[in-house]
Formats: structure tokens, C-alpha cells, sequence
């Protein structure tokens, strides 16, 4: 489960240490809520950067399996799962997520959330 917050204390962090303008409204599902950033300390409109889960999170999302092994969907969504939409979004840097959560991990459970950001970064700078 790695590190464990409240979705109270990840916008506190994302307030207070990203620098975010940021505010949780309701979602359809009563475990989630909807996190909606605003650009540019509020010259643009918000729009939704990704739901959270309600209450507390674990580090990385756990997975929902079918018989075969498939993934379903997120029993329980993680909060590095939220900061790396914002990372695929623009809402925030790598470095800066780096900064106040700390580097990755280097496991296999760390494997999708460091292939992403891999294939992100490649896109950046013109690569493959």
C-alpha cells in the first residue's frame, strides 16, 4: 500500500506544496470526489484534473481482477494514479511531484507508473 493519505492531506499538499489552485466538488460514486485545478492562479477556467478517492488513499491504485487475470477497474485509487493525470495534463511537473512525494519506486508495481511517464517524456522531446 506504500504511503498512506487522507484526501483531506493530498489537497493539502497540492495546495500548499504544488502550489495548486484546487478544489474537491462531489462525484456521481459517494467513494470519490471530483479534483478540478485552475490554471494559472485563476486567469482560466477549472477544469477536472481526475477523481480521488474518498477518504483514504493508498500510494498506487489497487486493481479489481477477473478470473483470467484481467483488470476490471481500481478497488481503491492511489494518489500517484491522480498525480500522474495531472502530469499528463500539464497541471504539474514530474520534478515537482518528485519533490514533495519522492522519486518512484523502482519494483514491479511501480512498472506502469514508470512506463507512462517514460513514454510521456519521450513524446516531449520528440522522441519514440
Amino acid at each position: 500500500m506504500g504511503r498512506i493519505l487522507h484526501s483531506s492531506e493530498f489537497i493539502n499538499l497540492l495546495r500548499d506544496k504544488l502550489g495548486l489552485k484546487c478544489w474537491y466538488r462531489a462525484h456521481p460514486h459517494a467513494d470519490k470526489l471530483t479534483l478540478l485545478v485552475q490554471r494559472d492562479m485563476g486567469t482560466k477556467e477549472p477544469e477536472i484534473a481526475c477523481w480521488t478517492q474518498n477518504g483514504w488513499m493508498p500510494t498506487l491504485s489497487v486493481m479489481r481482477f477477473d478470473e483470467h487475470g484481467v483488470p476490471l477497474n481500481e478497488q481503491f485509487r492511489g494518489y500517484r494514479t491522480c498525480l500522474l493525470q495531472m502530469i499528463l495534463k500539464g497541471l504539474v511537473t514530474e520534478e515537482r511531484v518528485n519533490a514533495v512525494f519522492g522519486k518512484p519506486g523502482q519494483t514491479k508495481a511501480w512498472a506502469r507508473y514508470n512506463e507512462t511517464l517514460h513514454s510521456f517524456r519521450n513524446v516531449q522531446i520528440g522522441g519514440v
